[in-house]
């Protein structure tokens, strides 16, 4: 058993450019973010996509309402982007395949 953490990795069936613009581009967030069970509106989310930038969006599911917030770590488009996770300090990095994959994986660590 470790204390240093954990990662979980997601392979997304959609090419890199897509997955950046569903993490970098509000009204893309919003419905990325949110999903099925949730609500994010678009007019919550802001994002300034560059090192030491920020980015918020409320979230509305199952009755409950939650600010989230982060600032930007890393940014390499459409590369990888990095911020410090909204719940715990440890870094969450979406690391992308090749640009020429229809796949991309995210890397949360």
């Amino acid at each position: 058993m470790t204390t240093d953490g954990f990662t979980i990795e997601r392979t997304f069936d959609a090419p890199r450019d897509l997955v950046w613009k569903a993490l970098t581009e509000p009204a893309q967030f919003a419905v990325w973010f949110g999903g099925d069970h949730a609500e994010v509106p678009v007019d919550s989310v802001s994002m300034d996509v560059r090192p030491g930038g920020t980015w918020a969006a409320h979230m509305i599911a199952g009755g409950a309402e939650m600010d989230w917030k982060g600032e930007y770590v890393e940014v390499d488009e459409p590369a990888a982007s990095s911020s410090p996770s909204p719940t715990s300090p440890t870094t969450r990095r979406a690391t992308r395949s090749p640009s020429r994959s229809p796949r991309t994986t995210a890397r949360p660590t």
